[in-house]
């Protein structure tokens, strides 16, 4: 592979590859209160999270969002007491670094409890037991290792149907079957964040102080921070005007939802294609959703020209393609969601994180050769100091969990060589989702058509796993579903906010650390109450974990009963799909201005523009390019703190009604 072939790195004028960048002159701000208080407000606020998306259903589930909206009602609400100590105790004020940590975290603290992570977990792996107390079929739990979960009746049948009992999961003879399962799983979350950590912190520099990848997700918590207070955030007429806009529009659909004959202003997911589209081969792009979420507007006006363009380029584009294949009888009429049907979103998807892997890496070879020389020599990196570990320790703590990991695996029932497999395409796909995450302001990533452990398979094919490997990859599901929230684009956001404030990356990278300790704990213990307390599979809570459940292991009774070998034409969909990636990184090198990024081809073939934000990305697209067009850079700039304070007006009123329906009792009310 030549420089010809991929975008070579850009170094700035003050680093080159043998250089550094001058030291950041740290401003005091990290105290030990603000670490007490967020340490506090992330338990309150987590256990409040879960008990939202699996109860009441106040607020939806914000946890699947790039930012979570109850943060910024947090934070925003750190801003008004501050308006108020201003004037009666202007030393307590909290500086915006307190607020900073404020923000990072309540926010890792919910990440680890998210409705699309942990909350998949324990229903994942207690269903095997539950479902062989009922129908007498053991077959499934010779496969599973008694550390995974408790295999007791007793311990296992409450946790389903619920025991009316709030104190029932502390109680001795369930808490102390759980002991070990939650020591292991504990564990085993933590290694995945401290493997995301240490990758971040040898990315970082790459992808930030050499190829200034903008973070533009960090805009509105910025923002909150650096104003420090309410009056001065509201001083902009521009963001005034956003947020009473926007929080009229929502206040009245909550009102809506609890008086039915108040008018609501239609905000929610929709499918506009099935009404239109209803013959072949037209009916083949249904269904094509859309919303309308003031939040989403906010946020995806901050998207690059370039990347929101191909965004939804690429999603018509495949679409238009499927409905010519259907025309033409290359596939049958259907969704073209059909995975196993043109355009095979799998094998798109698996080979877009490959393409952009290889540019990953390609694009980051002068900074690793660097790191490796220096490590060869036993020498220092030049402003490593600044980092927030040391190279050594980032290369060998990341090295280190991946192997850890491995080893679980192997312990699990899982041979050598496929436990390495699985653990890498893991992090291949957590890496690229990183880098796609600090690029693009995408208010919900969704990656449904993706899966590390189907991709695992396509490798080795369903026929060659054993017993034990098909069941531990479907244990493994529960974090390989969706991927919602990229934990490791969280953490380099954590690192970026900590500089822009200029503040140490080494207390952010120990911030980081408690917060993940603090959500592991809490999440498990805040859900676990709730399953024994409620019924995982009673009406008393969201029924999305135990169908998930059911899923991942109908999907290996498929893979046992059905089995199959590995299909080289699979590997080829799979190769064509990461040679678009690198053809258009190519482009990008050879042409400056070349309108197409293979990050909005990486979106459009994972299902995360699926969800609506396809028209949302279209129409904030247009009006930027119009606003950039005919007012220049300093008109785009002015119009930027109107749509932030739609953001942030979505956030926060659903953060106050979210509170006031929690308080009352009230459930299911909806601002959408």
């Amino acid at each position: 592979m030549t420089a010809g072939h991929m975008p070579a790195p850009q170094p700035t004028p003050q680093e080159t590859p043998d250089t550094a960048p001058a030291p950041i002159p740290y401003a005091p701000g990290i105290t030990r209160r603000s670490i007490i208080l967020g340490f506090t407000l992330s338990v309150v606020h987590t256990c409040w999270m879960v008990y939202q998306e699996l109860a009441l259903l106040n607020i939806g589930e914000p946890t699947i969002l790039t930012i979570v909206p109850t943060v910024i009602g947090i934070v925003f609400t750190l801003l008004a007491v501050n308006s108020l100590l201003k004037k009666i105790r202007p030393q307590w004020v909290f500086t915006p670094p307190e607020l900073m940590v404020v923000f990072t975290m309540t926010t890792f603290g919910v990440l680890i409890a998210a409705s699309k992570f942990l909350h998949y977990l324990f229903p994942i792996i207690m269903l095997p037991y539950h479902q062989a107390a009922q129908s007498g079929d053991t077959s499934r739990l010779a496969s599973l290792p008694r550390f995974f979960a408790p295999q007791d009746a007793s311990v296992v049948r409450p946790f389903f149907l619920g025991t009316q009992d709030f104190w029932a999961f502390f109680r001795p003879e369930i808490f102390q079957a759980w002991l070990l399962p939650l020591a292991f799983w504990g564990l085993f979350i933590f290694l995945l964040m401290w493997t995301m950590l240490c990758l971040s912190s040898l990315f970082r520099r790459q992808w930030v102080d050499r190829e200034r990848i903008p973070f533009p997700i960090l805009e509105l918590p910025i923002m909150l921070a650096k104003a420090n207070d309410a009056g001065s955030l509201f001083s902009n007429r521009f963001l005034l005007t956003g947020f009473s806009l926007t929080s009229a529009v929502i206040s009245l659909n909550y009102l809506s939802s609890l008086y039915p004959t108040i008018p609501r202003v239609g905000m929610a997911m929709q499918d506009i294609g099935s009404g239109f589209f209803v013959s072949p081969p037209w009916s083949t792009i249904n269904p094509l959703m859309t919303v309308w979420w003031p939040f989403a507007i906010g946020l995806c006006y901050m998207i690059p020209l370039d990347v929101a363009f191909s965004c939804w380029f690429f999603f018509l584009l495949i679409r238009l393609l499927a409905v010519l294949a259907t025309a033409a009888g290359w596939r049958d009429v259907g969704s073209v969601h059909d995975l196993n049907q043109f355009p095979y979103f799998g094998n798109l998807a698996e080979g877009a994180w490959l393409g952009m892997f290889a540019v990953v890496m390609w694009n980051s070879r002068a900074l690793l050769r660097q790191i490796w020389n220096m490590l060869r020599c036993r020498e220092k990196i030049p402003g490593e100091e600044t980092e927030a570990i040391s190279y050594r320790t980032a290369l060998f703590g990341a090295g280190g969990g991946f192997l850890l990991l491995a080893l679980i695996g192997v312990l699990a029932g899982m041979r050598p060589s496929v436990a390495l497999l699985a653990f890498s395409l893991y992090f291949i796909a957590i890496i690229v989702m990183a880098r796609m995450y600090a690029q693009v302001a995408l208010p919900l990533f969704c990656m449904a058509f993706f899966s590390f452990s189907a991709w695992t398979t396509t490798f080795t094919g369903t026929r060659g796993l054993l017993m034990s490997e098909k069941a531990t990859l479907t244990t493994f599901y529960w974090f390989d579903r969706t991927y919602e929230q990229i934990q490791m684009g969280h953490q380099l956001e954590a690192m970026v906010f900590a500089d822009r404030l200029r503040q140490s990356r080494r207390t952010m990278f120990r911030v980081m650390l408690i917060s993940i300790t603090v959500g592991i704990v809490v999440g498990s213990l805040t859900l676990l109450q709730i399953y024994y307390d409620r019924g995982a599979s009673s009406a008393r809570v969201n029924g999305d974990s135990v169908w998930l459940a059911n899923l991942a292991w109908s999907r290996m009774d498929t893979w046992t009963a059905s089995p199959r070998a590995v299909e080289l034409t699979t590997m080829l969909r799979t190769a064509i799909s990461a040679g678009i990636v690198i053809l258009l990184a190519h482009a990008r090198s050879l042409w400056f201005g070349f309108p197409l990024h293979p990050v909005g081809y990486l979106f459009a073939s994972s299902f995360a523009l699926e969800w609506g934000m396809w028209n949302i990305v279209f129409v904030t697209w247009l009006i930027k390019a119009l606003v950039v067009r005919y007012g220049g850079l300093h008109l785009y700039r002015r119009t930027i703190p109107f749509f932030l304070g739609m953001a942030l007006g979505d956030c926060v009123t659903q953060f106050a009604w979210g509170v006031g329906l929690s308080l009352t009792g009230v459930r299911g009310a909806s601002p959408y």
